[in-house]
């Protein structure tokens, strides 16, 4: 995917929080201390990964947890659990609204039931096999990537596809994050975003990171609110992911409060009608942090400019550079474990709707 908006809550009314395991230590050096003693290697992997993790000063950024808070009038109203508006948002573990952008002469299959695994839900990459976002009926867990942007050197050995890297968390879950971190130690992946939902009981959200380096970094998600994601770092968002937070945070709200008493169907046509409209919002912005993050991507004949990728509905303005939103998604979860996963080509308007149960 490119840009993500979703509403998560874990059964606490916690504010989001992004968090790992040197967030509660006070120093480095116990930071690098095994938890309980022994040469346990799994003890050794996780002190190791915990001294990594304090050594990661943008997930720390104070202003990161005051760039979360939605501007909205919904805002308040998270910590009360008898607020009419958490009533309604409560029935859900999990609901997400993501556009996948991509050029648009890359083959790929729709939204389907696959026949090489068939507890897997998802989009299919026909160039490399790979997703964009998918879910799992066995693990019970949704997983969706996120490029990030790197100029490619010229000496560089070829990468695995990032879409590989969602197939392997769905199809071995509970192996996905050492597998992972070895592959990533190997290079084996240019930079990316990856999100991870884990709804087998009370929500869980993973968050992993890799960059040129080759060094995974993972947090947890936790609390109950709205987030979003594009291809930008969550400490550092793009205009278009900002602002769209705050437009998703209103939709949903919106769109729950609407229809509260109305049947589960209804509310489900309403909530897909309104948010796939969001997810067609075509305003560009100014954005010098992300002009200065694609400076160069462009190929230099096109009569495109960045602002293209300034919206949350990317829309090419020439035909020459035929690159942009290719799908809708909307993906629901409820405490139940209904699961509701919608799909919409932005060119054709056709649709994909399946409807499963996790439990």
């Amino acid at each position: 995917m490119c840009i993500l908006f979703w509403y998560q809550y874990d059964g606490t009314t916690e504010k989001i929080k992004v968090s790992g395991p040197a967030d509660t230590k006070s120093k480095p050096e116990e930071a690098a201390k095994p938890t309980t003693a022994g040469n346990n290697p799994e003890n050794e992997e996780a002190a190791q990964e915990a001294q990594d993790e304090f050594q990661e000063p943008d997930f720390l950024d104070p202003n990161y947890a005051a760039g979360l808070e939605a501007a909205s009038d919904y805002s308040e109203s998270f910590d009360d659990p008898e607020h009419p508006v958490n009533k309604v948002l409560h029935k859900y573990k999990l609901i997400i609204a993501a556009n996948r952008d991509e050029f648009m002469d890359r083959e790929a299959s729709p939204l389907h039931i696959w026949n090489d695994a068939n507890d897997i839900v998802a989009g299919k990459d026909k160039k490399e096999g790979g997703t964009w976002m998918g879910v799992s009926r066995k693990f019970k867990c949704a997983s969706v990537i996120l490029n990030k942007y790197s100029k490619k050197r010229e000496e560089e050995t070829p990468k695995n596809s990032r879409g590989s890297i969602v197939v392997n968390n769905l199809k071995n879950h509970s192996e996905f994050a050492s597998k992972l971190r070895a592959e990533c130690t190997e290079n084996k992946y240019l930079p990316f975003y990856l999100l991870s939902f884990d709804f087998e009981g009370p929500l869980k959200v993973a968050y992993y990171t890799c960059g040129a380096d080759g060094k995974l970094k993972h947090k947890e998600i936790t609390g109950t609110g709205f987030c979003s994601h594009s291809n930008s770092s969550m400490e550092s968002p793009w205009v278009k992911t900002k602002t769209g937070q705050e437009l998703f945070e209103n939709t949903v709200t919106e769109s729950l409060m609407k229809t509260s008493e109305k049947t589960k169907m209804q509310v489900m046509r309403d909530l897909k009608a309104s948010l796939i409209k969001m997810l067609k919002t075509d305003t560009r912005h100014e954005d010098p942090a992300l002009c200065a993050s694609y400076n160069g991507l462009l190929p230099p004949d096109t009569a495109e400019d960045l602002s293209l990728l300034s919206s949350i509905f990317v829309k090419s303005k020439c035909d020459k550079f035929k690159y942009g939103t290719r799908v809708h998604t909307i993906l629901i979860v409820d405490q139940k474990n209904d699961v509701y996963f919608i799909e919409q080509n932005s060119v054709t308007g056709k649709e994909e709707y399946l409807r499963f149960s996790c439990k």
